[in-house]
């Protein structure tokens, strides 16, 4: 018979086509959130793959823990996971905890601060009849050097856009000879396989932003290490805004909503500059889509997943 007494509990969100896994029934140890993280690498790597990885999951999704938080200030606490391991940082993780907790009556309030690896974040909370908006707030700077990144055995130059503490390199418009859609995601999968084997690590990038202008909208996609591919203009958008912000010197409150891989947009809005960095508001709707139990069968000879 099964052990229904060991079983992992979750819960599933998407934001704006990121399929996000959230770990709700357990608290990690550690005086900070790095070393929340830590302890996640060293302790719950395992568990990780099983939530993430198929039979259970699949190679785009992503997760997020919600812990106690280490900051007075904050609300909560949250860890990130990848196909990779446990990372420091996600804006979609934020936004589908935030999500998470408001829709489920854990949570009610306009302003939270959420407390990561990566430092404080600020979200408002706007609820609506049947979703619930969450708004984030983040900081952009677009770096005056260009940085090379091998496309197609080529080196192709790109803008390096710090957000939040990430770093992300933002190539040219349409530099792709696929279209960013459904029909070209084999060789967008490809072209994350290569980028994965010659990642420039000395660039510490979190990402690499690829987008494409159309008729119905600019598409934004992230390629993140391990062969992820993010669904969600999020990053995209912030830096694209960013730079916009930079070599124009657009007006604040200028928004934008440009569309992802799954054709979900979001907006984004020029806030206010701060020294060399610009503010951003970025208003997503995350879905909450099922709540999971997850069986813990240590003889499973998929216990820990498995990657296609």
């Amino acid at each position: 018979m099964l052990d229904l007494s060991n079983v992992l509990t979750t819960t599933d969100v998407h934001v704006a086509g990121n399929a996000i896994r959230i770990w709700t029934d357990i608290n990690v140890i550690g005086t900070t959130m790095l070393d929340k993280q830590v302890y996640g690498e060293r302790h719950l790597e395992a568990k990780r793959k099983l939530l993430l990885r198929e039979p259970r999951g699949h190679r785009a999704m992503t997760g997020c823990i919600i812990t106690e938080q280490v900051n007075p200030e904050a609300n909560f606490g949250l860890l990130f996971m990848d196909q990779g391991g446990f990372r420091s940082f996600s804006l979609s993780g934020v936004a589908a905890a935030i999500s998470y907790l408001h829709e489920t009556g854990k949570m009610q309030r306009d302003t939270v601060y959420v407390d990561t690896a990566d430092g404080l974040v600020e979200a408002t909370i706007q609820p609506g009849n049947r979703d619930v908006k969450v708004i984030l707030h983040t900081q952009a700077l677009v770096h005056e050097e260009k940085v090379l990144l091998p496309i197609y055995q080529n080196n192709e130059e790109a803008n390096l856009v710090t957000i939040g503490k990430r770093n992300y390199a933002v190539l040219p418009s349409d530099i792709l000879p696929f279209p960013l859609d459904a029909t070209g995601m084999n060789e967008l999968k490809q072209l994350a396989a290569e980028l994965d084997y010659n990642w420039p690590s000395h660039l510490n990038l979190e990402g690499i932003i690829v987008s494409e202008e159309g008729e119905e909208g600019d598409r934004l996609i992230t390629i993140l290490q391990s062969q992820t591919i993010s669904r969600s203009p999020l990053e995209g958008a912030i830096a694209q805004v960013a730079i916009q912000a930079k070599n124009v010197n657009i007006e604040t409150q200028s928004s934008w909503s440009p569309l992802g891989l799954s054709g979900e947009s979001i907006t984004v809005s020029l806030d206010h500059t701060e020294g060399e960095s610009m503010v951003a508001s970025i208003e997503l709707t995350p879905k909450v889509l099922s709540m999971n139990r997850f069986v813990l069968d240590p003889d499973d000879p998929l216990y820990e997943g498995f990657l296609i």
